[in-house]
């Protein structure tokens, strides 16, 4: 009776968003002890994606700008946000955020939209990236939120506070 081994093997050296292939071979000895390979019998594309970061505002500031706001992702090096002046229309890259460490994955992160024109609307979404190699790999987009950008007015200031409160 023949013995079956199923062995197996458990990659804990990989980086989210890469694309890896393993290559599978039966390496044996034959019955003259002389080494023997098979043909590869099994090659897959194999990724880990990274997790999408979650935009959480977009808020219009002084300036006639938009802030935006979102958490960081795990393993992400890098977001890059796009905007657009339709909710479906096309969207352009307008900023990369790298991140600076890799305690980062749970930090905030906010960029500010400057100079817009006011009255109009903006669209933005994010995704993060890794790079290996050269190459980058991204996460899919985040949700889109929108938001107005105005013109800032300080708040008015009372006539009785301005002269005292005789």
């Amino acid at each position: 009776m023949s013995q079956s081994y199923f062995p197996y093997y458990t990659d804990y050296n990989f980086s989210a968003g890469v694309h890896y292939f393993y290559k599978i071979e039966t390496v044996y000895f034959d019955e003259n002890d002389d080494l023997q390979t098979s043909e590869a019998i099994f090659v897959e594309d194999v990724s880990t994606p990274l997790a999408v970061p979650t935009l959480k505002t977009a808020t219009a500031v002084k300036s006639h700008g938009i802030t935006l706001s979102w958490n960081g992702t795990k393993d992400s090096q890098g977001y890059e946000v796009y905007r657009s002046t339709t909710s479906n229309g096309s969207y352009s890259l307008i900023k990369t955020v790298k991140t600076t460490s890799f305690d980062y994955y749970m930090a905030p992160y906010s960029y500010t939209n400057k100079k817009l024109t006011v009255g109009k609307t903006y669209y933005y979404k994010i995704r993060a990236y890794v790079t290996y190699d050269n190459v980058k790999y991204y996460s899919n987009f985040s949700t889109v939120k929108y938001a107005q950008a105005h013109r800032w007015q300080e708040p008015s200031t009372p006539d009785f506070a301005r002269h005292g409160n005789s």
